[in-house]
């Protein structure tokens, strides 16, 4: 018995839904990492109006910003295994949802204390990187990885998207707030606005 063949448009469809799916994953990664990439850094940019606020040290503050770069990088490993065990998809979606959570409550953060704890616990958005990388290599050849993890590595202005409407937020946002106060205003609406962001973009990545 000869083996069945394969229609040539067949194999040509298959082949094109796989670059639309690889297209679409290099598209989603790289959105999620620039919004992770800019809530992990943020603390550079609030950093004024925390320091002022809570009359921060300067060692303070830098323990502040050192808890969210060393929590950003020492999962980066594991997680990158777990990108490959349960796929890109699940893996980016809990990680966004997962950073969502402590970067809401940076908003209601009432002493030095708790900015700490949530530093640590938003700070694993930075290990978003190694989760894309491994995500993105899964579906792209090595004859076009280069170009895709390029492509991907470039969510890093995701630092300058925070610099950029970070103070923007800070002046227009009322220090009131919203909703009789419910929704803080000021620089406490940043950590706020990015977290709705987040959950936000954890859905358009699970669709």
């Amino acid at each position: 018995m000869s083996a069945p063949t394969i229609a040539p448009d067949a194999t040509a469809g298959a082949v094109h839904a796989e670059a639309a799916g690889a297209g679409r994953v290099l598209l989603l990664s790289t959105a999620a990492f620039t919004l992770l990439f800019a809530v992990w850094l943020m603390f550079g940019v609030l950093g004024i109006p925390i320091r002022k606020e809570f009359a921060l040290t300067p060692v303070q503050f830098g323990w502040l910003t050192a808890a969210a770069i060393l929590s950003g990088a020492l999962l980066r490993l594991p997680l990158g295994i777990l990108t490959d065990r349960v796929g890109g998809r699940s893996a980016m979606t809990v990680l966004l949802l997962i950073t969502a959570v402590p970067c809401a409550l940076v908003g209601f953060a009432h002493s030095y204390a708790q900015l700490l704890v949530l530093a640590v616990c938003f700070g694993i958005g930075g290990n978003s990187f190694s989760l894309g990388i491994a995500w993105n290599s899964a579906w792209f050849p090595r004859e076009r990885q280069g170009l895709a993890l390029g492509t991907f590595g470039a969510g890093n202005v995701g630092a300058s998207l925070t610099k950029l409407i970070g103070p923007l937020l800070i002046a227009l946002v009322p220090a009131a707030g919203f909703v009789g106060g419910a929704v803080p205003g000021g620089w406490r609406f940043v950590p706020l606005l990015y977290a709705a962001l987040l959950v936000a973009m954890a859905a358009v990545v699970w669709v």
